[in-house]
């Protein structure tokens, strides 16, 4: 599975490469987007070089690439998440039987909305996501 080099329309990278899922980096990224700079920075991966392809822990879904046999190797996406987090699963365990690589060879703009920060009811389906996430992978705390 890979994910490309996604940009905003002035072509500014978004931090949506990630080590593994904990509980307060999700915290911080929730409420406290301000502090932690140095934690933040290790959990986006900012200090990889984006020129060249890594492995990646946890790609927002937002794009990713994946062949028909690795997607229904760990049976495709787990129907337990309505939204949010199933690409945090799904990266997970493509991970666990095959690989998750940064390919900058290729760029896609988004216009990320980050629905969750901003809509109450979109938060709610965004926090049971992580509760769903933790209760089948386990609490992973820093």
């Amino acid at each position: 599975m890979c994910i490309p080099n996604i940009t905003d329309i002035n072509g500014n990278r978004y931090n949506i490469y990630r080590n593994e899922v904990t509980v307060f980096d999700m915290f911080i990224r929730m409420f406290c987007r301000g502090l932690f700079k140095k934690r933040q920075a290790r959990h986006t991966m900012q200090y990889e070089d984006y020129s060249k392809p890594f492995q990646v822990s946890f790609g927002q879904g937002s794009f990713l690439v994946i062949r028909t046999e690795l997607f229904k190797k760990p049976n495709g996406f787990d129907e337990r998440y309505f939204m949010y987090m199933e690409d945090a699963d799904l990266s997970k365990r493509v991970n666990q039987c095959s690989k998750l690589m940064y390919l900058p060879y290729a760029t896609v703009i988004h216009k990320w909305n980050r629905g969750s920060h901003r809509n109450k009811r979109l938060f709610k389906y965004h926090f049971n996501s992580m509760i769903q996430y933790f209760k089948k992978w386990g609490i992973k705390w820093v």
